[in-house]
């Protein structure tokens, strides 16, 4: 039954991450560059700041990292405390000028 239910996220991630990469593809250039908005609400008592092609970055690098996590929880390790704002805040700098392709490289990869 685990197995089942393991087997049935996996798929349903693997269809949204192709669902995603093909979203990001198919982004113009001036999509790229709008300012993203939370929708339909805000979240986290705050709105959205960054451009979409940062958030896609951001979405991209992401996974690993949420992986990582995932795998700790099922092992009963403790997982350390994370601040969500300065990750996000850091991250927007960092990659501020993030190309549409790099964002797609970093998709294919993860």
């Amino acid at each position: 039954m685990a197995a089942t239910r393991v087997s049935a996220y996996a798929d349903a991630y693997v269809t949204a991450h192709g669902q995603f990469t093909d979203l990001v593809a198919s982004l113009s250039d001036e999509q790229w560059r709008l300012v993203g908005k939370n929708f339909p609400q805000q979240l986290n008592n705050e709105d959205e700041s960054r451009p979409v092609g940062v958030i896609a970055h951001h979405v991209a690098d992401a996974e690993q990292f949420i992986i990582d996590r995932i795998y700790a929880m099922l092992e009963g390790k403790p997982l350390p405390p994370i601040d969500i704002h300065e990750i996000n805040a850091r991250q927007a700098v960092v990659h501020a000028a993030v190309t549409r392709d790099e964002v797609l490289a970093l998709l294919r990869v993860n």
